[in-house]
C-alpha cells in the first residue's frame, strides 16, 4: 500500500524507491544460501558432539577402566568448539547482513536518494514541495 501511495504521489520517486529491490534480492539470496549451508554444518557438528557424549556415557565403565576420560573429553571438546565456531561465524554474517541490507541500503541509501532526487525535482518544478 505504501508503494501504491508513492506512485500516486510521484511516479518518479516511486520508481527510485523500488530500484533497490534487485540489489536487496541478490543480497537476500546469497544470505539465504549461506545460512542454509552453515545451518547444515551447525546441525552436523552438534550431532557429532551429541554422538560422542552418548557413546561415552553408554560406555562410561569402559572409558574409566582404560583411563580414557581426558581423551574422550578432548574429542567432545573439539566437536563443541567446531559447533561454536560455526555459530560465531553465522552470527557475524547475520550482523553484517542486517547492517548492510537493512540499515545501510534500505534506510540510508534509499532515503538519501529519495530526498536528493526529490529536491532536484522540486527545483525543476516537476514536483511540489508538499509531496516531498
Amino acid at each position: 500500500s505504501i508503494l501504491l501511495y508513492m506512485f500516486v504521489r510521484s511516479w518518479r520517486l516511486g520508481l527510485l524507491a523500488i530500484a533497490i529491490v534487485p540489489a536487496t534480492a541478490l543480497i537476500n539470496r546469497s544470505y539465504a544460501r549461506f545460512m542454509h549451508r552453515n545451518q547444515q554444518q551447525v546441525q552436523a557438528a552438534l550431532a557429532d558432539a551429541n554422538a560422542i557424549a552418548i557413546e561415552v556415557i553408554g560406555a562410561i565403565r569402559t572409558v574409566c577402566s582404560f583411563a580414557g576420560e581426558r581423551r574422550e573429553q578432548a574429542r567432545y571438546q573439539a566437536k563443541v568448539e567446531k559447533f561454536y565456531s560455526l555459530i560465531v561465524r553465522q552470527t557475524a554474517v547475520q550482523g553484517v547482513y542486517y547492517m548492510v541490507c537493512n540499515t545501510f541500503l534500505i534506510n540510508t541509501c534509499v532515503q538519501a536518494a529519495l530526498l536528493a532526487y526529490g529536491c532536484f525535482l522540486v527545483e525543476r518544478g516537476l514536483l511540489s514541495h508538499t509531496v516531498l
